[in-house]
């Protein structure tokens, strides 16, 4: 039997419209926001998976969207009107908020889709039975009607769901983690039977945890944790990983020198002096992300030029000049970021990182603007080489010194420019400096050290964003930690050899 044999458009629905637009969308729950600012719309026929740790707001979306719950703020609109207007759409719950020792049958809970076809005071007639008929046929429990809930199994209950959604002839169908606690078959199961859903132009959002199933079995992914951080088809939100070790590999090889040069508190400074520019932007943008890539570079090229000329200049030693640059500029951002009202929020992200937020337009600038940094390192690696092991010599060969020394500072900059969304601000000395060092404890050769600075780097990117992602922590602090276990494994043997 076909799903399109009982599925009747509502005439009031305006299809030129997208079946769902959400649009900054925010609920508040005692001051705190359990949703901010959530926009997206989706088309007839979608599948889509919401994924997001325990408290990422996936409940609350999914209640808002069905008109359970008024947002604080901003509107969802089906078919072009609010949500309340309409009976096409179906929420399923997580099975744990059912009491299913309800004395109910299966073909009771899906004649409860009837409902509001029925009307108040009108029983059942024929039609609504044939309805509930059918849609046990689908999902393939027409021998269990009569059997009372608690009596399925995890799979049948969510498909006993399903049934109830396709007899009320609904569209748009809300799924709170359906496959939380089934086994695989029953895992498969429903997934294909949300595949027959699909065909028939039913729009399906799934809440999940498991971000590599969505990947597998979903149009797109919706990636939530109180805000949206990534929203597109699974390769464009899955993209973080290659955008982590891009970002490792340009850290690792540009902190060889700055290891190895002991330039460790000029690229904290340098981290720190450019959240002015970046907040600036942060203002003068309101509120925009894509063009703080653009602040931040210009700022910290200007930064690390002028620490450079301060350092040789000033008339009090270098780490000292470094240092009141570094307070200043610092106080100096976070006055300008606290002159929002959501600053709290924006100044995390700056400070500590937020990965999963890059757009593929800042994906492709941290891309380019990386591979000219390590195309240049490498061009000038025997002259960087020189310079760095003996700066007398490097003289006396006639090199441009000053040039020399002023493009590796421009290096260092950009290099905090693109990790700016990987680590954040605080944290950033720790991926320019921590893996090039836990590669110095293992190798004698600089080309080795900074393949193994590289390894070290990107494993601790990825590994850092899964870990942030399922522990529910700020991501530039999951990297770091990963990077400091490799110091820690690479003492710890460098200790043993040594013994």
């Amino acid at each position: 039997m076909h799903l399109n044999n009982f599925m009747y458009p509502h005439d009031h629905h305006e299809h030129q419209q997208p079946i769902l637009d959400v649009q900054h969308i925010s609920v508040r729950y005692n001051g705190q926001f359990a949703l901010e600012d959530i926009t997206f719309h989706l088309h007839e026929g979608e599948r889509v998976a919401v994924v997001g740790p325990n408290g990422a707001g996936k409940s609350t979306l999914f209640k808002v969207i069905s008109g359970v719950l008024p947002p604080t703020s901003g509107e969802a609109n089906i078919f072009g009107s609010r949500p309340r207007g309409h009976v096409c759409i179906a929420y399923v719950p997580q099975r744990s908020q059912v009491d299913w020792n309800f004395p109910v049958s299966v073909a009771d809970v899906v004649m409860m889709g009837r409902s509001a076809k029925l009307g108040p005071l009108n029983w059942p007639h024929k039609k609504d039975w044939e309805h509930v008929n059918r849609a046990l046929e689908i999902v393939e429990l027409s021998n269990l009607a009569d059997r009372q809930i608690s009596q399925l199994s995890g799979g049948q209950q969510q498909r006993m769901f399903i049934a109830r959604a396709l007899a009320q002839e609904a569209e748009l169908m809300l799924m709170d983690e359906p496959l939380t606690g089934l086994d695989t078959p029953s895992q498969e199961g429903l997934l294909n039977l949300l595949d027959t859903l699909r065909n028939q132009k039913v729009t399906v959002m799934v809440a999940t945890h498991d971000l590599d199933q969505a990947a597998r079995h979903f149009d797109r992914i919706l990636l939530l944790n109180h805000r949206i951080v990534a929203f597109g088809n699974p390769n464009e939100v899955l993209q973080t990983e290659n955008l982590l070790s891009a970002v490792g590999i340009v850290c690792a090889v540009v902190g060889t020198y700055v290891v190895l040069r002991g330039m460790a508190f000029f690229g904290d400074a340098l981290a720190h002096t450019i959240l002015p520019g970046i907040a600036l932007g942060y203002l003068v943008n309101g509120g925009a992300r894509d063009p703080l890539f653009w602040w931040a570079l210009g700022t910290a090229i200007v930064a690390a030029l002028g620490i450079g000329v301060i350092s040789k200049n000033a008339e009090i030693k270098e780490d000292t000049a470094i240092g009141i640059i570094f307070a200043g500029m610092f106080a100096l951002g976070i006055a300008l970021i606290s002159t929002v009202r959501s600053y709290a929020v924006d100044l995390s992200h700056f400070l500590f990182g937020d990965v999963l937020s890059v757009s593929v337009q800042s994906l492709w600038l941290i891309l380019l603007f990386g591979g000219l940094v390590l195309i240049v390192i490498f061009a000038f690696y025997k002259e960087f080489l020189t310079l760095s092991f003996d700066p007398i010599l490097a003289t006396t060969l006639r090199l441009p010194v000053g040039v020399l020394n002023n493009l590796l500072l421009v290096l260092i900059a950009i290099t905090v420019a693109v990790s700016l969304q990987t680590v954040g601000v605080a944290l950033m000395v720790a991926m320019l400096v921590t893996p090039a060092a836990s590669a110095y404890l293992l190798t004698h050769r600089l080309s080795t050290m900074m393949l193994l600075a590289s390894v070290f780097a990107s494993l601790s990117g990825i590994i850092g964003l899964y870990l942030s992602y399922y522990l529910s922590i700020a991501s530039g602090a999951a990297i770091v930690l990963t990077a400091t276990f490799f110091f820690i494994l690479a003492f710890a043997w460098k200790k043993l050899r040594s013994a």
